[in-house]
């Protein structure tokens, strides 16, 4: 990965960790008071995949407006070439949101076991 990879992906993932503080705390807000932290956090990992994508439409278009892109463009950079940072955010964040939903230890996501013990 180039320079460039690595800043559209920190970008993207910052973005989609502010995002999805955001969500959590709407969630947080207005979930009924028995829920548990697995609950809330499963839910969290239901949405991220949409914060996800709002965020990479969001640091692309920013990317795209700066002239990053249209400058790789220009150098003959692939489409794909082009986006791969966004790309490997959103897997990254995606693989996160599955592992939170696989159910270790049962009836609890991995969030839940790691914060929760």
């Amino acid at each position: 990965m180039h320079a460039f990879d690595w800043l559209v992906w920190r970008r993207c993932l910052g973005l989609s960790l502010l995002l999805s503080l955001l969500t959590a705390g709407v969630a947080a807000a207005t979930d009924e008071a028995g829920s548990t932290l697995g609950t809330r956090l499963a839910r969290l990992a239901a949405f991220l995949p949409a914060v996800v994508v709002i965020a990479q439409a969001l640091v692309l278009a920013q990317s795209r407006e700066r002239g990053e892109i249209g400058a790789l463009a220009a150098l003959g950079a692939s489409p794909f070439r082009r986006v791969r940072g966004a790309i490997l955010a959103g897997l990254c964040l995606g693989a996160l949101a599955m592992l939170s939903l696989a159910g270790l230890p049962p009836q609890h996501g991995i969030y839940c076991y790691l914060v929760a013990g």
